[in-house]
């Protein structure tokens, strides 16, 4: 305030009176808000965000959507003051203080960020990144791996590929519908201001019929009447575009706005008489909306055309916008990881049948393929049981052909055997003719080539008995009667027969009182048998291991015997031919020792099989024979017992 002297001519001197006055601008009002003109003494806040200053406990000025008590309450004051906690959570939102003087303080305050919003940001960021990553592992894994699961990837590749267009077209709908509903609302909510403006205006200017007519101080206070009730700035432009005045004329004193209208608004205004026009509108890197109107005459002329900036505090399209697309993705990423779990398990179970196939095909022989079960009926059931019919099938082709190559080896033996027969006769039958040629011509040395010939005759003699002998025991096969056997007492006995060597240690591991049904005397035979090839097999080499192994087998119903040596095993090119007769790998040996086993356990029911013994590395006979003889090994109509285990 300043007083002023002047001399006036014939009144003396006289004074004048001037009151300055500091502008009053909302710092969130129109373009202070857009610009970020802060006037002195205050603080622009982001959006979002409330304010207040107390001195001691009252409310002295706030601003913000936040309800700031007039009067803080004991505790309160006390967290503040006594305790000088800097932040404290309190009816949905987290406030930061900051302690001016001993008596005053500054909050700060914000919503409370919920757990939802951590729960959301850290499932979205840990999605990403098992995305990124898994796209980085997919070539890796492709290139090692590519058509092992061919059909099963590429069904996932074409579900995810889905999913994810499903994902990001949604994501798409929902926010292009939510883009389309907030430009609806604040289309209808800035058309509703501008016209409000404009009507005020107009009722204010009151009968002027033209734009020279105008009383620019009553439309000065007319402009800042109106733009103070509507929470606005409001600029007059004449009907030629020219700035005429601004309740914010900074802006267009730093240039930050030229003094001219806009050419698109005015073209509207002025010569497409539009009632009212909104456009989008840059100021260097900043948008906003521009709401122009007219102001009409008394002539229905438009005598000045007003333009107000829209910015509305509590509008934040972009941050909704993102909000919701990040929740929406999030959900979606979570629905999809959860599908693409679900429909691998899907897809691996469909496929199972088919990899099981596989598997078993390439792991087992002819003799041993298994068949798949399943139980559905659909595309995958026609080629399980088609693969299970050829399993069928094949089972009996190998059994017929193992039964001809067996009938074709015994034809062989046969023909050996006669020959073996035949070649000790022709000695004997020279020998003896012979002496008899000497005694008929009465040569005294007669009896001296006599005992040299009944020497060769004894030989050869013994040899056709083994060879007897052998088919003997095969022919004892189908007469022997079944007993019941202490089978754990029978290998027992066996075992402690050939434990004599020094070099050879022999292990038992079974358990006691099992009792079985079979032929004794050919059962003891088998065992015999197993227990002389694996003493052979180690000869005189230092440290010799023998392990007879009795247990319950994996196959319901059965027993399994197991023989193990650490000796050199047959090599993988014989395994084939080991239960062939007339074959070894001994020398001197008949070759009917393994086959006439097998005979004999199949006989009873059991089977008998070869593989490299895991523990001792040399050669594992393994008998898996039933705790219940089979009926058709039943002779003369008699029926035995079960198993007593």
């Amino acid at each position: 305030m300043g007083v002023f002297l002047y001399m006036v001519e014939g009144n003396g001197i006289s004074r004048v009176l001037v009151c300055l006055e500091s502008k009053d601008i909302r710092s969130n009002r129109g373009y202070a808000g857009i610009f970020g003109i802060t006037p002195p003494g205050k603080v622009t806040i982001p959006s979002g965000y409330s304010y207040a200053r107390y001195e001691g406990i009252s409310l002295r000025s706030s601003h913000g959507s936040f309800g700031y008590p007039t009067q803080m309450s004991p505790d309160m004051k006390s967290v503040i003051y006594d305790k000088k906690e800097t932040s404290l959570t309190m009816g949905g939102y987290t406030h930061f203080f900051t302690l001016v003087s001993d008596n005053e303080v500054v909050a700060i305050s914000r919503a409370k960020i919920t757990p939802v919003t951590y729960f959301v940001s850290g499932v979205l960021v840990a999605i990403i990144t098992y995305i990124l990553l898994s796209i980085v592992g997919i070539g890796r894994r492709r290139r090692h791996n590519y058509g092992w699961n061919f059909f099963r990837t590429r069904i996932l590749e074409l579900l995810l590929v889905s999913l994810v267009l499903t994902l990001v077209s949604m994501a798409a709908v929902s926010v292009y519908f939510v883009s389309s509903r907030n430009e609806v609302n604040m289309h209808t909510m800035i058309s509703d201001k501008i016209i409000s403006i404009a009507s005020l205006m107009e009722a204010g200017v009151g009968n002027v019929s033209r734009s020279e007519d105008l009383n620019y101080p009553q439309l000065r206070r007319l402009m800042e009447q109106v733009g103070s009730d509507t929470n606005s700035d409001v600029t007059i432009y004449s009907p030629s575009g020219h700035l005429l005045m601004s309740t914010t004329p900074m802006v267009f004193e730093m240039h930050l706005l030229g003094d001219r209208i806009n050419g698109k608004a005015y073209s509207e205004i002025i010569c497409s008489h539009k009632k009212y026009y909104i456009q989008k509108e840059n100021a260097g890197q900043i948008s906003f909306y521009s709401m122009y109107a007219p102001i009409m005459g008394r002539q229905g002329n438009v005598i000045a055309i007003i333009c107000s900036p829209y910015n509305e505090e509590n509008y934040d399209f972009e941050e909704d916008a993102f909000i919701h697309t990040a929740t929406v993705f999030s959900i979606f990423l979570l629905c999809l990881m959860l599908s693409l779990f679900l429909v691998s398990r899907i897809v691996d179970k469909m496929f199972r049948p088919l990899s099981e196939m596989s598997r078993k095909m390439n792991s087992a022989d002819l003799d041993s393929l298994e068949q798949i079960e399943y139980k559905r009926n659909d595309e995958i059931a026609a080629i399980v049981h088609a693969y299970n019919r050829m399993v069928v099938e094949l089972s009996e082709s190998s059994k017929k052909l193992a039964q001809a190559e067996r009938d074709k080896a015994w034809s062989g033996m046969a023909r050996q055997v006669a020959h073996e027969i035949k070649n000790p006769l022709t000695p004997m039958k020279l020998q003896l003719q012979r002496v008899i040629r000497l005694k008929e011509k009465g040569d005294p040395t007669w009896q001296i080539r006599f005992d040299e010939a009944s020497k060769v005759i004894l030989d050869h003699i013994d040899i056709l008995t083994d060879t007897a002998n052998e088919f003997s025991t095969f022919a004892k096969l189908y007469t022997e009667t079944p007993t019941l056997i202490e089978l754990d007492v029978l290998i027992r006995e066996e075992i402690a027969m050939f434990d004599n060597k020094d070099n050879i240690e022999f292990l038992y591991l079974g358990f006691d009182d099992v009792k079985v049904m079979g032929p004794k005397p050919q059962l003891t035979r088998v065992f015999v048998n197993l227990i002389n090839n694996a003493v052979q097999a180690i000869g005189d080499a230092p440290d010799g291991k023998i392990t007879v192994s009795l247990r319950n087998s994996t196959e319901p119903g059965y027993y399994d015997i197991v023989f193990e040596d650490n000796g050199p095993g047959v090599s993988p090119e014989n395994e084939s031919r080991l239960f062939t007769p007339n074959f070894t790998t001994k020398n001197g040996g008949s070759g009917l020792g393994l086959a006439i086993s097998r005979s004999i356990l199949e006989k009873c029911g059991a089977t008998i099989k070869y593989h490299r013994s895991y523990t001792l590395s040399g050669a594992c006979f393994t008998i898996i024979y039933p705790k219940e003889l089979p009926s058709e090994s039943i002779s003369g109509g008699s029926i035995f017992g079960q198993d007593i285990r």
